[in-house]
Protein backbone atom coordinates (compact mmCIF):
# COMPACT_ATOMS: atom_id res chain seq x y z
CA UNK A 1 0.00 0.00 0.00
CA UNK A 2 1.42 3.16 -0.99
CA UNK A 3 1.77 5.96 1.76
CA UNK A 4 -0.75 8.59 -0.24
CA UNK A 5 -3.53 5.82 -0.26
CA UNK A 6 -3.09 4.48 3.60
CA UNK A 7 -6.56 5.42 5.48
CA UNK A 8 -4.52 7.49 7.92
CA UNK A 9 -3.42 10.15 5.26
CA UNK A 10 -7.09 10.59 4.00
CA UNK A 11 -7.38 13.49 5.44
CA UNK A 12 -3.74 15.19 4.64
CA UNK A 13 -3.64 17.60 1.67
CA UNK A 14 -0.36 16.16 0.58
CA UNK A 15 0.43 12.52 1.44
CA UNK A 16 4.29 14.20 2.41
CA UNK A 17 2.60 16.38 5.10
CA UNK A 18 2.51 14.87 8.84
CA UNK A 19 -0.65 14.82 10.19
CA UNK A 20 -2.02 17.00 12.91
CA UNK A 21 -2.36 15.39 15.90
CA UNK A 22 -6.01 16.47 16.45
CA UNK A 23 -6.79 14.42 13.15
CA UNK A 24 -4.70 12.10 14.04
CA UNK A 25 -5.93 11.32 17.43
CA UNK A 26 -9.50 11.74 15.79
CA UNK A 27 -8.70 8.18 13.60
CA UNK A 28 -7.28 6.48 16.29
CA UNK A 29 -10.36 7.09 18.20
CA UNK A 30 -12.41 6.21 15.85
CA UNK A 31 -10.42 3.03 14.85
CA UNK A 32 -10.93 1.60 18.75
CA UNK A 33 -14.78 2.79 18.63
CA UNK A 34 -15.27 0.80 15.79
CA UNK A 35 -13.44 -2.15 17.57
CA UNK A 36 -15.78 -1.54 20.50
CA UNK A 37 -13.86 0.54 22.70
CA UNK A 38 -14.58 3.18 24.15
CA UNK A 39 -11.71 5.64 22.05
CA UNK A 40 -12.44 8.89 24.21
CA UNK A 41 -10.59 6.54 27.31
CA UNK A 42 -7.41 6.45 25.00
CA UNK A 43 -4.98 8.86 23.59
CA UNK A 44 -2.17 9.34 21.45
CA UNK A 45 0.15 8.40 24.25
CA UNK A 46 -1.77 5.38 24.94
CA UNK A 47 -0.14 3.63 21.77
CA UNK A 48 3.86 4.68 23.59
CA UNK A 49 2.45 3.12 26.85
CA UNK A 50 1.11 0.06 24.97
CA UNK A 51 4.72 -0.04 22.73
CA UNK A 52 6.35 -0.09 26.23
CA UNK A 53 4.37 -2.26 27.92
CA UNK A 54 4.25 -4.80 24.51
CA UNK A 55 8.20 -4.17 24.31
CA UNK A 56 8.97 -4.95 27.90
CA UNK A 57 6.21 -8.12 28.56
CA UNK A 58 8.08 -9.66 24.94
CA UNK A 59 11.54 -9.50 26.38
CA UNK A 60 12.98 -6.60 24.54
CA UNK A 61 16.30 -4.91 26.15
CA UNK A 62 15.34 -2.06 28.13
CA UNK A 63 18.15 -0.05 26.45
CA UNK A 64 15.95 -0.78 23.26
CA UNK A 65 12.93 -0.09 24.80
CA UNK A 66 14.70 3.64 26.57
CA UNK A 67 15.91 4.43 22.84
CA UNK A 68 13.18 3.72 21.33
CA UNK A 69 10.67 5.22 23.64
CA UNK A 70 13.27 8.32 23.44
CA UNK A 71 13.25 7.85 27.77
CA UNK A 72 16.28 9.10 29.55
CA UNK A 73 16.29 6.61 32.28
CA UNK A 74 14.70 3.10 33.07
CA UNK A 75 12.66 4.71 36.22
CA UNK A 76 10.65 7.10 33.95
CA UNK A 77 10.37 4.19 30.90
CA UNK A 78 9.01 2.15 33.91
CA UNK A 79 5.84 4.38 34.29
CA UNK A 80 4.77 3.46 31.09
CA UNK A 81 4.98 -0.10 31.30
CA UNK A 82 2.28 -2.48 32.59
CA UNK A 83 2.53 -6.15 32.36
CA UNK A 84 -1.19 -6.71 31.32
CA UNK A 85 -0.77 -9.36 28.13
CA UNK A 86 -3.69 -10.64 28.40
CA UNK A 87 -5.66 -7.49 28.02
CA UNK A 88 -3.13 -6.57 24.95
CA UNK A 89 -3.90 -9.71 23.50
CA UNK A 90 -7.73 -9.46 23.42
CA UNK A 91 -6.97 -6.27 21.58
CA UNK A 92 -4.76 -7.51 19.16
CA UNK A 93 -6.87 -10.39 18.29
CA UNK A 94 -9.99 -7.84 17.35
CA UNK A 95 -7.95 -6.37 15.43
CA UNK A 96 -6.76 -9.36 13.70
CA UNK A 97 -2.90 -9.00 14.78
CA UNK A 98 -2.49 -11.98 17.06
CA UNK A 99 -1.38 -14.85 14.30
CA UNK A 100 1.96 -12.87 14.21
CA UNK A 101 2.35 -11.90 17.79
CA UNK A 102 3.35 -13.93 21.38
CA UNK A 103 2.83 -12.83 24.46
CA UNK A 104 4.73 -13.74 27.20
Amino acid sequence: MQPSSHPACRRTPHASKVIPYSLALADFRAVLDNLGYDGKSYSMHSMRRGAASHGDNAGIPESELLHAGGWKNVKTMKLYVQNRPQKAQKILRKMKLDSSVTMY
